[in-house]
């Protein structure tokens, strides 16, 4: 029965797709994920995508390196196009990480302990959300995941003499530093646990008179870690071309500061990778550390975790970058495997508690993943604008906005509005030459809030960007968000465009994804044919 838990997998695979598939089109494209779409392709911008554009454009941006661009870049040669299709990518990837921790406990403990660790992260609301978007963040789990896997079979099996082992290992370690930046503190992980053992070897046999047979074990482990030690190196130096680039956006990162305090990051880190059951999940990590001085598997993990965690907090407190938690999910293989071996602990011993702990984290978790809420507590975490709304502001313009009439869109609360500017760029310009701006845009105290100003805004003055929307326009249309608290931003809007000769037609469009006004220049054609053409 054991041989054959390793099919337990795949629904524990077809639980994350049900969880991840049905918000693939839930919400627009936000800021970052057009920008993975830039980098990966030029689909959108000529028609000739090619890895050196890639490698360019990466380099310039700093924020990643170039390893998940990459990937993009062939998967959207296969089958990008749609949104269902590049958000798609996460998810095979995603898999791929849920099967590897799977892998990883399986080797280091026993198939229950990587069965349980796949289901609390398949069941993680915060790893359930990178499932559908386009960003690499699943792909950082798996990587991290990997490359511990393939060192684990390096040192302590008989793998070791295959030849697609030790390559594969090679790979990791590069595809891990070129899939984030913070991954580095996986690979630091690994080697500081590789020379503590070797230090603890030879303590061990400098004590020990050794006999035939341990002397033959004595070489297999020299052997051994001489060859792990050559392919990580080699993997590590495969980095050295992007090196220049990591450290310069060390440096730029430097003088801007928007990252968050310590023990700000670590709060949100606590609750979002423990569906806010960090009251049983943390002691239970805490006790592990007990185990540490007695398995070198939950030594393993709890240095290369540990290692993730320090090197970002460290980085953080030269360069202040750190603002959200996703960027250290590259703990989260240790992080749940260290839960799932304390979980089978306290099986062995109490297990009706065990089996109500991994049911409560995987119901809250997977309600959890299909609510915003969750997400959006998450400090810093920018809310994604609904597909919906998007649609129908698409709809909205095609049948009502001429060329000559300008739109004010409201997606979000004015201090969270600027990311949604390449938003709009995205889904709308396409649509007609009809001038686009944010609500934002035209407020008094506008300079508080932080704009991406397109060029025609020139400097971005106030009344600069109040001509912008009213010159030559008969007709300027004013939709946001119902859901969205923007009453005296709207009044204000509704004031600014009195003054400058305009009078409203009224709402023409009020349900639950959109609502709209109208407003027309004094003088021109009444506001009847408004709602004759665009419904009230």
């Amino acid at each position: 029965m054991r041989k054959n838990l390793w099919v337990l997998i795949i629904p524990i695979l077809l639980l994350a797709v049900w969880v991840a598939t049905p918000q693939f089109s839930a919400t627009s494209l936000w800021y970052d994920e057009i920008l993975t779409h830039f980098m990966s392709t030029t689909s959108i911008y000529d028609d000739s995508p090619r890895l050196i554009n890639v490698l360019l454009r990466t380099a310039v941006d700093r924020a990643w390196p170039p390893g998940f661009y990459l990937v993009m870049l062939g998967w959207e040669t296969l089958f990008g196009g749609t949104l269902f299709a590049d958000r798609a990518i996460a998810l095979m990837l995603g898999l791929l990480a849920i099967s590897m921790v799977y892998q990883l406990g399986r080797t280091l403990f026993n198939p229950q302990i990587g069965l349980i660790g796949a289901l609390l992260l398949t069941t993680s609301a915060f790893f359930a959300f990178y499932l559908h978007e386009m960003r690499g963040y699943t792909m950082y789990v798996f990587v991290v995941a990997w490359a511990s896997w393939l060192y684990w079979l390096l040192m302590h099996s008989e793998h070791h003499r295959k030849r697609w082992v030790r390559w594969s290992f090679v790979i990791a370690i590069s595809a891990s530093l070129y899939t984030h930046y913070i991954a580095v503190g996986a690979v630091i992980g690994i080697i500081i646990y590789h020379f503590l053992k070797l230090f603890q070897y030879r303590r061990f046999t400098s004590a020990t008179e050794l006999r035939d047979d341990r002397l033959e074990s004595n070489l297999s482990f020299n052997k051994r870690w001489q060859v792990t030690t050559r392919l990580g190196f080699i993997g590590c130096i495969s980095f050295l071309p992007w090196t220049a680039i990591l450290l310069y956006s060390f440096v730029i990162e430097a003088d801007n500061v928007r990252g968050e305090p310590p023990l700000r990051l670590l709060q949100a880190l606590a609750t979002g990778f423990t569906n806010n059951l960090w009251w049983f999940a943390l002691p239970l990590l805490i006790a592990s550390l007990w185990w540490a001085r007695k398995r070198d598997e939950v030594l393993f993990l709890w240095i290369t975790g540990a290692s993730v965690l320090l090197i970002a907090l460290l980085g953080n407190i030269y360069a202040s970058f750190l603002f959200h938690p996703r960027h250290i999910m590259g703990l989260m293989p240790a992080f749940f495997l260290l839960l799932a071996f304390m979980l089978w602990q306290v099986r062995q011993r109490a297990l009706p508690v065990a089996g109500l702990a991994i049911v409560l984290w995987a119901g809250v978790g997977i309600l959890a993943a299909q609510n915003a809420d969750f997400m959006n507590a998450i400090p810093n975490h920018i809310p994604k604008t609904p597909l919906s709304f998007t649609e129908s502001v698409q709809d909205v313009i095609r049948q009502c906005v001429a060329d000559t009439d300008s739109v004010i869109i409201g997606y979000e609360v004015p201090d969270q509005e600027w990311i949604h500017d390449v938003t709009q760029t995205y889904y709308f310009i396409s649509l007609g030459d009809f001038r686009l701006v944010t609500v934002s845009h035209l407020l008094p105290d506008v300079d508080k809030y932080r704009l991406i100003l397109s060029r025609e805004l020139e400097e971005g003055t106030l009344q600069g960007r109040i001509d912008y929307i009213t010159e030559n326009a008969e007709t300027i249309w004013v939709i946001s968000r119902p859901n969205i608290q923007l009453s005296d931003e709207l009044d204000v809007i509704d004031t600014t465009l009195a003054q400058e000769g305009y009078q409203s037609c009224g709402v023409f469009i009020d349900d639950r994804e959109v609502y709209g006004e109208a407003y027309r220049t004094n003088g021109t054609a009444s506001c009847g044919n408004i709602t004759l053409t665009c419904g009230s």
